[in-house]
């Protein structure tokens, strides 16, 4: 996922666009990899995937509808929701609108308009959502 999201924060930089292809791609690896390991820790599962697809959804839409995203990132995040399931997702979603805030103020700080890609925060919330992961994980396990 985090391969096909470097991909999406290019396109979305350079071009101000997400190819739906990427977000597809997401999706489908992300449904590969729950029929070819369906206990896998890696996969969530099909209802948690269904779930985080909706929550992504649901809290995107809104800002699609106001013309603060774009329709490439509503999809993107949506196929994010079905990588990680919920309730991983809800916690993407927390970082992604933090990191969307963090780059926000520092484009208004340096007069770089209004409107600003919101794949890149997409990005650095997956990378502080598998850091976060491995920290939690060397936490607990040095606990038992």
């Amino acid at each position: 996922m985090v391969a096909l999201l470097l991909i999406a924060t290019m396109t979305d930089l350079r071009r101000r666009r997400i190819p739906n292809a990427i977000p597809a791609a997401i999706v489908l690896l992300s449904a590969a990899l729950m029929v070819a390991e369906p206990a896998q820790a890696l996969s969530p599962g099909w209802s948690a995937s269904a779930l985080g697809a909706l929550f992504a959804l649901v809290t995107t839409l809104p800002g699609h509808a106001f013309r603060a995203l774009g329709a490439g990132d509503v999809k993107l995040l949506a196929a994010c929701g079905v990588a990680l399931g919920w309730p991983g997702t809800a916690l993407f979603v927390i970082l992604w609108l933090m990191m969307l805030a963090v780059l926000g103020v520092a484009l208004r700080l340096l007069g770089r308009g209004d409107a600003y890609p919101a794949a890149p925060a997409m990005l650095a919330s997956a990378f502080l959502l598998y850091l976060l992961d491995v920290l939690l994980e060397t936490r607990y396990e040095s606990l038992q």
